[in-house]
């Protein structure tokens, strides 16, 4: 129990904090005035904020936070006159403030008063010229007026001042590089690694800001061959060589010390087998194939990288050869000769299955043959490898649509569909199945199914399957249950289509047109027919149901892309480049808001050459 005789004293106590309670919890008039001013500053009101920053800094000039208010605020205007007396005054009662001096000179540069800026560079650098920091402060403000000769010379002072070859090289190889000076640049960066390889990255990351020039690139290469010529043992130098002359474009040079490197490190092939890998990666198929080539004459099969080089051997003929424009049945063929080699020198090995997916591609794509596609991927199906396994099961149903066997391929789509596969591609793999299957629903004439299943299928936005199924679902809603015979012909079109029986499709779509003239799948059902007419190489006639998709459905969605398309047949098919630029011209002068105008303006003036 609290003694009475405390009750007196604990009231009394009591009574006083609530008595200065209020007062403690007021503000200053000079806080309310600091954050009226960080106020005016956050809202991008530098002139308020400026003129209340000085106002407090008058009444409390040794005040750090009032003066940084000053500072930012009168440089954010550029008001330098203004802010140097300020800075002056600062100087005499802080006169070894290394910040508060460099920055004094730069204002005294800023107003025009250059040779004092100098004199107060360099007593600042007097105050302690054995401290890094004094560079570096001094330095960053001559950089920001641009006064970069004399940054380098501050740099190089304190590098002469403090030691060490690489004192200040960040800072130097980056106003070399400003300036100009690339090979200065890069051997700055050079002495860095001659110091420790570990900063290989660093380098490249410092050098990348030099490369993206042809001058840059040739004065870093310039310096880098000569480092790594002086001492061909170092790794690192013909690591960051290689590098620059895969930056510089020359595949010729970076391959030659990917030799080198493979022998100095004594890799096995390892550094040249990367290298033909990075270029594969990276669409140089050419280069690939070369140092591919170089990596087989080499080493047998005794290497454990002898058939992944193999494989990506011949990935890279084949990427070559579909990029050039496939079209050659005999080389084709080749390349399903060299996955086959790879299926039988490791018929349970990890790549196996990836070759049986190329194989099947080919025989399906290039060789005309889906049965001996739908063998190939039964084999597939039949091996450990799961990864090859979801894109082959995607592959089967598509080659079973295109064969005719829809229920089949249904089949074969839910159980893609449903599969609970992982990995990176797995959920892509799987969106894809459900489109497939939503199409057969299409093609088949189930309607509604089809209408579930394309729903579904928009409920993950950022599935790249969304879009596709987003079209479909327009055809239907606007069509099923309105137009269904004419649906119905268009869905059989569309499936003949797919199944590359052009003559069907073209009769089913002219009878989508006479059924439904009016309605929203006719101007689909003339686009369809004339691609299929040009699949049957009738150029003319495609360019004649184009033009007629133009003048029956002028305002339809897809009149713009036909009329595009018709100038694309004119101009490459017909030779005809004066219509052609009459109907570009037609396609500028009808829909100027079309996104194929930029296009259309640049053939026009290709047409006209270049007038």
């Amino acid at each position: 129990m609290t003694p009475k005789s405390t009750y007196p004293l604990l009231v009394v106590a009591a009574m006083l904090s609530v008595a200065t309670a209020p007062l403690r919890a007021q503000p200053s008039e000079e806080d309310r005035r600091y954050k009226l001013a960080q106020g005016y500053e956050e809202s991008g009101d530098w002139k308020n904020a400026a003129r209340v920053y000085l106002e407090l800094h008058e009444a409390d000039p040794q005040s750090n936070i009032y003066f940084e208010g000053v500072r930012r605020t009168l440089m954010a205007m550029l008001q330098f006159k203004e802010l140097l007396p300020i800075v002056a005054q600062r100087t005499e009662s802080h006169p070894n403030d290394i910040d508060i001096r460099a920055l004094h000179a730069q204002l005294l540069h800023r107003t025009g008063q250059r040779d004092q800026a100098r004199i107060e560079w360099a007593k600042t650098l007097d105050l302690r010229p054995q401290d890094p920091m004094t560079y570096l402060v001094v330095g960053q403000s001559q950089t920001d007026v641009r006064e970069f000769a004399l940054a380098v010379a501050t740099y190089k002072q304190g590098r002469e001042a403090i030691g060490g070859t690489s004192t200040f090289a960040d800072q130097l190889a980056e106003l070399f590089g400003i300036t100009g000076r690339f090979e200065d640049a890069a051997q700055e960066y050079l002495q860095l690694l001659a110091e420790n390889p570990a900063r290989l990255s660093m380098v490249m990351g410092g050098l990348s800001t030099i490369t993206s020039t042809p001058e840059g690139v040739r004065g870093a290469i310039t310096v880098a061959k000569r480092y790594a010529d002086s001492r061909p043992d170092y790794v690192p130098y013909m690591e960051l060589l290689s590098w620059l002359y895969t930056e510089a474009g020359d595949d010729d040079g970076a391959f030659e010390v990917a030799k080198q490197l493979d022998e100095a490190r004594h890799a096995n092939g390892s550094n040249i087998y990367s290298f033909a890998d990075r270029a594969f990666r990276t669409s140089r198929y050419q280069t690939a194939i070369r140092a591919l080539e170089y990596f087989l004459a080499q080493f047998n099969r005794s290497n454990p990288l002898y058939l992944s080089a193999l494989y990506t051997y011949a990935r890279a003929l084949d990427a070559r050869y579909h990029e050039v424009g496939a079209g050659d049945p005999k080389q084709a063929a080749e390349l399903v000769g060299r996955y086959r080699t790879i299926v039988a020198e490791t018929p349970n090995g990890p790549l196996v299955g990836e070759a049986l997916l190329q194989i099947a591609r080919l025989q399906s794509n290039d060789l005309g043959q889906p049965e001996a596609a739908l063998a190939t991927l039964k084999e597939l199906l039949a091996t450990r490898n799961t990864s090859a396994k979801a894109e082959g099961l995607l592959l089967e149903g598509e080659l079973l649509m295109q064969t005719g066997k829809l229920k089949e391929a249904q089949d074969v789509f839910l159980q893609g569909r449903d599969a609970g596969s992982v990995g990176r591609d797995a959920e892509r793999l799987r969106d894809l199945h459900a489109l497939r299957y939503a199409e057969s629903l299409f093609y088949s004439g189930q309607f509604q199914p089809a209408v579930e299943a394309f729903t579904q299928l928009t409920q993950n936005t950022k599935s790249d399957a969304t879009n596709d199924a987003l079209d479909y679902l327009l055809i239907l809603q606007e069509n099923f249950e309105k137009n269904d015979e004419a649906l119905k012909l268009f869905a059989e079109g569309s499936y003949a289509v797919l199944q590359k029986h052009y003559p069907q499709a073209i009769t089913a779509m002219d009878a989508v047109v006479a059924k439904a003239p009016q309605s929203t799948i006719a101007d689909d059902a003339l686009l369809i027919r004339s691609r299929s007419q040009e699949s049957l190489g009738d150029s003319t006639g495609a360019l004649q149901t184009l033009l007629q998709l133009v003048a029956r459905y002028p305002d339809g969605a897809l009149a713009d892309r036909a009329l595009f398309r018709a100038a694309q047949l004119t101009e490459q098919a017909l030779r005809d480049p004066q219509k052609a630029a009459e109907l570009y011209t037609r396609l500028l002068n009808d829909y100027p808001r079309s996104r194929w105008v930029v296009q259309a303006r640049a053939k026009i003036r290709a047409l006209r050459g270049g007038s």
